[in-house]
């Protein structure tokens, strides 16, 4: 079964004004009444509460956009794309998805028994959120997903995997950095960088680092997933 570990990064809205709408949109907490002290809060606080709501978008796909996405065909080396500031997210998915593609077809030209064909396998940490987010936003562009992307109705744990659960149970969490660290796995974090420099990153134009990045996070979900599923250099007891 070809499997598929992919890991990506997000960014808040790239949309003209978005950042001044979200500004427009927040508020004091429920307990500034009086005007005087909802005017020193704005003041005060208001911009940073402002930017904070705004960098959340990365999280919300019906907001938020993709600015990298990597990938790895079983025990390939990892491959990245990274979205320049220039380009705009739906030319950045179709050009993304045609490299997927061509890196799928071109693994399975040469690894697979076409006599006896299997399904691909999809794997990532927390994948929920990177294979939902990947979907809504073809959806919100209109681009058709490589066919081996699972579809809405497909089942994690079945049809696609997740180290996040395998570990910690549906429902359960734990970040890739303590997964990492739990097993003796090098941390795609140690670098210094996590999820929430990204941003920051992508504007100002630190591409490399992020890809860099993201493809760490890729070869750590692979290395966690082959020593969970036993399929690592296992080392036994004597009885």
């Amino acid at each position: 079964m070809p499997r598929i570990y992919i890991d990506i990064e997000t960014i808040p809205s790239q949309q003209p004004g978005a950042r001044e709408v979200t500004k427009a949109g927040v508020k004091p907490p429920g307990n500034y009444k009086k005007p005087e002290s909802i005017q020193q809060w704005m003041e005060t606080e208001g911009e940073a509460a402002a930017e904070e709501a705004y960098r959340k978008q990365a999280l919300d796909a019906a907001e938020g956009e993709i600015c990298s996405i990597a990938w790895a065909m079983d025990n390939e080396p990892p491959a990245v794309i990274v979205r320049p500031k220039e380009q705009d997210e739906a030319a950045f998915l179709r050009e993304a998805f045609d490299k997927m593609r061509t890196a799928f077809d071109t693994f399975e030209r040469l690894n697979s028994r076409p006599e006896f064909p299997e399904p691909s396998y999809c794997i990532g940490h927390n994948v929920e959120f990177d294979l939902g987010f990947i979907r809504r936003r073809a959806w919100v562009h209109n681009i058709l997903l490589p066919g081996f992307f699972p579809r809405p109705t497909e089942r994690l744990g079945r049809d696609y995997g997740d180290t996040m659960t395998m570990w910690a149970g549906y429902g359960g969490r734990i970040s890739l950095d303590r997964l990492c660290k739990a097993l003796g796995i090098a941390s795609p974090k140690a670098e210094g960088i996590d999820g929430g420099a990204v941003f920051d990153l992508w504007q100002a134009g630190e591409y490399a680092r992020i890809a860099e990045y993201n493809m760490r996070d890729v070869v750590a979900t692979r290395r966690c997933w082959l020593r969970m599923a036993y399929e690592d250099d296992v080392t036994e007891d004597a009885a």
